[in-house]
């Protein structure tokens, strides 16, 4: 048992072992706690009631009683006839925070025997620690105090089985260590890794305990140049030291060292390198601006837009970036030449179509480091109606050679291939008076236009006219000169085509003879001048060489001849006299065709 701490002087101790039968047996305790009673032969599952009595003088005080049921069988207990040595205790002293001691271990020693040293503080706590297998202990105490008696002894441990060695008693004396910090261990510091551009080093230090009363810690650093600096060590081992200045390779030497009075002691010094600079990233905190798209439209074959940059961090560079609908990006940095200083910027593409969604965004580069605007979205316009003729060439006639007498104009051109769906060709012959006769150009290029009244020197102009969608462009004019006649003096009935005699009804001019009145203006009393009105049935008007555009003139393709200066701008309508007379003309010369056969010129 272990007897309470301090004993009372002249205090004695008895183990009494009350037995199944009532009766009771006692003998007295040693002074280490042990004891052996005596007893009748037990018999097993029965109980026995142990107790311990103090005594002194006539005073006498119970311990509560244990109850004990004998086993059946008893195990043998390795330990019951071996021998466990008192310890050999060294001097103890107030500055000291553990006890040390020794103790010679009996031989032969049971197999699975093992030892440990036990200490009981004056409060009645126990410490403990292992032996060695030299006997050696030392068993952590904390801080002691002069004066005050600590009680050792050793402990036999084999299986469930125990054994105390004797009692030794121990009275811790005073210090005899002027340095309190003789002893003690100042541990080495652990610090947090520093890099160049750091203004402070952090580091922590596990402070040993216990720490002697009116300790203190600060942790030095040791500059490259020498130059040392403290700061304190907090109670929790934490300390924060100012390192400006410090470059990547720059080796920093730290320790903590531990202040008590006059007395200090250090730690092991660490060497702390110091890691190339830690790498910001310097676009953080800007913000990308969403770019602005231009408009764009069906066929065109770039995306424009622009984007306000700002005040942008040193060292920044923008990339302007479209994601096409197959999924592939076309990018444009806005430092090149596709990019204005003030953002705008233009991204080459395929053709756009009609519907397509068009997504750009501006990602800002900084070194390693990006950052991305939001995406902007433009969705592509439907093109503008554009003119098919306006880079068509319209070619130039061919035209045979005209006679004074000539009847026709006649001609072809070459069409320049490919022509442009849907176009229709005009050829457009200026008579020297300024009116013009337009006929339509077949599918091989021929034409011919009737005509009238020509004389030897006479100039005409004949062009051809490409028409598609109400747009027009005509070709480079040609000047004809008409030529003397081959034919002789002309007769009263003219190739029996009429007489030649009558005014054509309110005609231009007289039929010269060949029954055809002049230009086909008015009937003559021919039958030709009957088939010459139907040329002339549209109204006058005059084509302008060179002047057409490819602005829409919305003309009839089957329009003949016209007496204006200009010919009909969309929607215009012709409400001259001339060409009421016109039709009446038509409408007489295609009666009298019904009557007579026209002969026609060969």
């Amino acid at each position: 048992m272990n007897l309470g701490i301090p004993i009372p002087n002249r205090t004695t101790f008895t183990a009494v072992v009350t037995l199944a039968d009532g009766t009771t047996t006692s003998a007295p305790v040693a002074a280490d706690g042990q004891f052996t009673v005596a007893t009748n032969t037990l018999v097993a599952e029965t109980t026995v009631g142990v107790k311990i009595v103090a005594t002194n003088g006539t005073f006498t005080k119970d311990s509560s009683i244990v109850y004990q049921t004998v086993s059946p069988q008893l195990d043998t207990n390795p330990l019951a006839n071996y021998t466990v040595n008192q310890p050999t205790v060294e001097p103890v002293t107030a500055d000291q925070t553990s006890v040390k001691g020794q103790v010679t271990l009996a031989t032969p020693i049971p197999d699975g025997t093992t030892f440990e040293a036990t200490v009981t503080l004056p409060n009645g706590a126990q410490k403990t620690a292992a032996v060695d297998a030299n006997g050696n202990f030392e068993v952590v105490t904390g801080r002691l105090t002069a004066d005050s008696d600590l009680s050792v002894k050793i402990t036999a441990k084999n299986s469930t089985y125990t054994k105390d060695s004797e009692n030794v008693s121990v009275t811790v004396g005073a210090s005899t260590v002027e340095n309190p910090l003789e002893n003690y261990d100042v541990a080495e510091p652990v610090v947090d890794p520093v890099k160049e551009g750091d203004k402070q080093a952090t580091g922590s230090v596990t402070l040993t305990q216990p720490v002697p009363d009116g300790t203190s810690f600060e942790a030095v650093v040791t500059l490259p140049n020498g130059d040392k600096i403290t700061a304190t060590v907090d109670d929790q081992g934490h300390f924060t030291m100012p390192v400006d200045g410090i470059k990547e390779g720059d080796e920093l030497t730290v320790e903590v060292i531990a202040h008590n009075g006059d007395n200090e002691k250090a730690s092991d010094p660490i060497i702390v390198t110091v890691d190339k600079a830690a790498v910001t990233n310097p676009i953080e905190d800007y913000d990308v601006a969403t770019p602005t798209l231009n408009p764009a439209k069906a066929g065109e074959t770039a995306v424009s837009g622009t984007v306000e940059l700002g005040d942008f961090p040193e060292g920044t560079t923008f990339e302007a970036i479209m994601v096409m609908p197959n999924g592939r990006t076309r990018i444009v940095r806005l430092d090149s030449s596709n990019a204005a200083a003030d953002g705008t910027f233009i991204i080459q593409t395929d053709a756009l179509t009609a519907g397509q969604v068009v997504q750009v965004k501006i990602i800002a580069t900084n070194g390693t480091f990006t950052k991305e605007s939001a995406t902007a979205e433009m969705t592509v316009a439907a093109a503008n109606p554009t003119n098919p003729l306006e880079n068509y060439n319209v070619a130039e006639p061919v035209v045979d050679p005209v006679k004074a007498g000539d009847k026709a104009v006649r001609g072809s051109v070459t069409f320049t291939k490919p022509i442009p769906e849907g176009t229709n060709f005009t050829a457009v012959v200026t008579l020297p008076n300024g009116i013009q006769v337009r006929v339509p150009v077949d599918e091989n290029g021929q034409f011919a236009a009737r005509v009238d009244g020509l004389k030897a020197g006479d100039r005409i102009i004949v062009q051809i006219l490409a028409e598609n969608d109400g747009y027009q462009k005509a070709s480079v004019p040609v000047d004809i000169l008409v030529s003397a006649s081959d034919l002789g003096n002309p007769g009263g009935n003219g190739n029996n085509n009429g007489n030649g005699n009558g005014t054509g009804n309110n005609g231009n001019g007289t039929g010269d003879g060949t029954g055809i009145g002049n230009n086909g203006s008015g009937l003559g009393n021919g039958q030709g001048g009957s088939s010459n009105g139907q040329l002339g049935s549209h109204g006058p008007g005059t084509l302008k060489p060179l002047s057409i555009s490819s602005k829409a003139l919305n003309q009839a393709n089957n329009r003949q001849s016209t007496n204006g200066q200009h010919l009909p701008q969309t929607g215009e309508k012709s409400t001259s006299v001339w060409s009421w007379l016109g039709m009446l003309v038509l409408t007489a010369a295609l009666f009298i065709k019904r009557l007579v056969p026209i002969k026609r010129d060969k």
